[in-house]
């Protein structure tokens, strides 16, 4: 993996230890292959062949492989930077040894979720109610990413840029009237803070995004509106109405009423603590109010031939917002809708949540 150092050692009971490096496997880290034939002193054993993964999302647990697809754990490596295991393979007559150093940085931390990579429908149909012209519906494909669970809170804003901008107070309340340059700004004091590549380069109002960089950026819009959506189709997440036992907005007009006509929501007129609500269905709060979430897309019409990994215009006015606030009518919450605001433009409903690549 980029962003660690780590090998396999292969005590083959006398035989000279062999060194691996650690590769990229996918959702995992492929630490090393064994070979079908095993050398023992002087002879061959046959031993099953077969790979050694490190599971990234659960601190070191060694599994092995015979096909690459049905995995028997092996043990754990609980060190905080290094490790080591040893575990008996194939016929009891072969030992394997298993050392790890340094290669806890590419565990992400636990305030992320894994997004698993997909195809899905941006935008919205015709039918949807309160829809605009703008959520055109396009087929989009996205590679997996981590998004943070949770909007960023005044307590982590203050901590690494000091201060807190927002006209409400409270250590779990969103950061809010935050620009989408303070929000870039914090996507790379983190990323400096934990030793990481910061995704921007920033040059005044200049702001390049180096796609590679390893640290923590603001999602793309198409990022945001799939993980939103977290596999339905429906106007929000949570169906085709909204109420205010289930997200932070003003719930007093338009997607308010169920099919009998009662009322099912209200409006509380504030910011309210993150994680008041239930996840999504994948594990991702606040998607709908509370506060809007800078994109980091400029504010466009769709690109039509931009289907993997879409990531906006080239340069435009406004940046996009997604998800909308604690004053914004349920329309605004959409998972489809499309805010756009000035990126020097700080406002009381509108904060972000941090995302980093996959590898």
């Amino acid at each position: 993996a980029d962003n660690s150092s780590a090998k396999a050692l292969m005590e083959l009971l006398s035989v000279k230890p062999l060194t691996i490096q650690m590769q990229d496997y996918g959702g995992f880290e492929k630490v090393g292959s064994l070979g079908r034939t095993l050398p023992r002193n002087d002879e061959q054993i046959n031993t099953t062949a077969g790979d050694l993964i490190l599971y990234q999302g659960n601190r070191f647990v060694i599994y092995y492989s015979t096909n690459s697809w049905n995995f028997t754990r092996l043990g754990r490596i609980d060190k905080a930077t290094a490790g080591e295991l040893k575990a008996a393979l194939g016929d009891g007559d072969v030992s394997v040894t298993l050392s790890v150093a340094n290669a806890v940085s590419s565990k992400m931390p636990e305030d992320l979720i894994f997004v698993q990579g997909g195809t899905f429908t941006m935008g919205s149909p015709a039918e949807e109610l309160d829809r605009i012209s703008d959520e055109i519906q396009h087929s989009v494909a996205v590679s997996g990413f981590y998004l943070a669970k949770s909007e960023v809170t005044q307590k982590e804003y203050r901590e690494l840029r000091g201060g807190n901008p927002g006209e409400h107070s409270g250590d779990d309340l969103p950061v809010e009237s935050v620009t989408w340059f303070d929000a870039v700004r914090f996507c790379n004091a983190r990323s400096e803070k934990e030793g990481l590549t910061p995704a921007y380069v920033i040059n005044g109002e200049s702001v390049t995004w180096n796609r590679a960089a390893n640290g923590y950026r603001l999602p793309t819009e198409a990022e945001w509106e799939y993980a939103c959506r977290a596999g339905t189709t429906t106007p929000f997440n949570t169906g085709r109405t909204i109420t205010d036992k289930e997200a932070n907005i003003n719930n007093s007009y338009g997607y308010n009423k169920d099919a009998s006509g009662r009322v099912i929501g209200g409006y509380r007129q504030k910011i309210i603590a993150v994680n008041s609500f239930s996840p999504n269905p994948w594990g991702l709060f606040d998607m709908h109010g509370n506060v809007g979430e800078w994109c980091w897309d400029w504010y466009g019409d769709y690109n039509a031939s931009e289907r993997i990994d879409p990531a906006g215009a080239v340069s435009g006015v406004y940046r996009v917002v997604r998800g909308g606030g604690w004053n914004d009518f349920p329309k605004h919450a959409r998972s489809a809708y499309r805010a756009a605001t000035p990126p020097n433009e700080g406002m009381y409903n509108i904060g972000f949540r941090v995302a980093r690549n996959e590898k």
